[in-house]
């Protein structure tokens, strides 16, 4: 089984919207997803710890948000 971290941050909730439709898709087939509000909080486990990441979050004025980019 993969285990898999979906890593957003969002200004308005569209990002977290996309994240957790990606995070269903994935369970639905039979990956270990964690999924981590940058935001709000950080991975259990450290980046190598996980098969595969999917980083997302909005781009205003042509940036990233600072939790993402860290």
């Amino acid at each position: 089984m993969l285990s898999l971290l979906v890593a957003y941050t969002t200004y308005d909730g569209h990002t977290a919207k996309i994240a957790e439709r990606i995070t269903a898709a994935l369970r639905s087939a039979d990956c270990a997803v964690e999924v981590c509000d940058l935001a709000r909080s950080r991975p259990k486990q450290s980046l190598e710890a996980y098969d595969g990441v999917i980083a997302g979050g909005p781009l205003h004025g042509g940036d990233h948000p600072s939790q993402l980019v860290t």
